[in-house]
């Protein structure tokens, strides 16, 4: 039969997600069970998942890196690791601050979300002193988001996005039901924003 590959018209728009093993898919049973790709479904979009196990460091060759990559959306979930590794928050300030800023002005299109660290074992009440350095990651966060000059960057709480319920026993890493979760209270507030671009 007659056969083409399609037009570039014809092709979904295409999220490009970046963070964490969570982003990755990891505890996830399927990979179309990860709040990432569950997500880009919701919203009609194709998935280029670069997230990475252990990593998210938002280094400054992973930010040039991601600004050259062609997306429609870009999602970062940024990141619990660097809570783990010991980086300050001033060191996750910058990096950040040079990731987000750099995408958003290489993509002035494309709608930058940054979603902060999500709910985990540290932030539960039984262990105040491990919940204060989340609590000032996802602070600086918030900040850079909303001091960028680009209006194309939009902040999303990682906290209200998952339960403890939905959490492994790891206490990190989400079940298929935290990936659901997830994806069924971030996909609106990203339609929302497609909607006002």
């Amino acid at each position: 039969g007659d056969i083409r590959p399609p037009k570039p018209e014809e092709l979904p728009p295409v999220l490009v997600s970046y963070g964490t093993s969570i982003s990755m898919g990891a505890a996830a049973t399927k990979p179309e069970l990860r709040f990432t790709a569950l997500t880009a479904a919701a919203l009609g979009y194709s998935l280029r998942n670069l997230g990475c196990s252990g990593s998210a460091f938002c280094e400054k060759e992973m930010a040039d890196y991601l600004a050259k990559q062609p997306g429609d959306l870009f999602l970062f979930e940024i990141s619990v690791n660097m809570v783990g590794n010991d980086y300050s928050t001033e060191e996750f300030r910058k990096r950040a601050t040079y990731l987000i800023d750099g995408v958003a002005k290489a993509h002035p299109k494309a709608q930058v979300v940054c979603i902060s660290i999500l709910r985990y074992g540290a932030d539960r009440a039984n262990n105040p002193e491990k919940a204060i350095r989340p609590r000032e990651f996802r602070t600086a966060l918030a900040e850079i988001c909303r001091a960028t000059p680009h209006k194309n960057v939009h902040f999303v709480d990682g906290t209200r996005l998952l339960s403890f319920e939905g959490l492994a026993t790891d206490n990190i890493h989400p079940t298929d039901v935290g990936h659901a979760e997830i994806a069924t209270k971030l996909a609106p507030q990203i339609r929302t924003i497609l909607e006002k671009k």
